[in-house]
């Protein structure tokens, strides 16, 4: 992921720009996670400030980023504890997780 910033600075890649509802996007990558989730007992709980809101992404990037994270949130959570991903309009996603 580095790489592919540094890609973006120097010129070597382009974003791919669109409107996207963040909200649903973010919820869509924590649904295939589920069955992951569901294995060690974890809860993964999503708290959008709305119900849907358009921001302009790089969906694949995004997707990246966001995938990584909740990724790691599972595989690294205690059996039996919550995921809480907080989705604030400051544009930055929050997940917490109390280890």
């Amino acid at each position: 992921l580095l790489m592919e910033f540094r890609k973006i600075n120097s010129g070597h890649m382009h974003l791919h720009v669109e409107n996207t509802d963040i909200i649903a996007f973010v919820r869509n990558i924590a649904l295939d996670f589920r069955t992951m989730a569901k294995q060690k007992d974890v809860n993964i709980i999503i708290t959008p400030f709305e119900r849907s809101f358009e921001i302009p992404i790089d969906q694949d990037m995004v997707e990246t980023i966001v995938y990584n994270i909740i990724s790691n949130a599972v595989k690294y959570s205690p059996k039996g504890s919550d995921i809480s991903i907080f989705i604030k309009h400051t544009n930055v996603i929050v997940i917490r997780n109390p280890i």
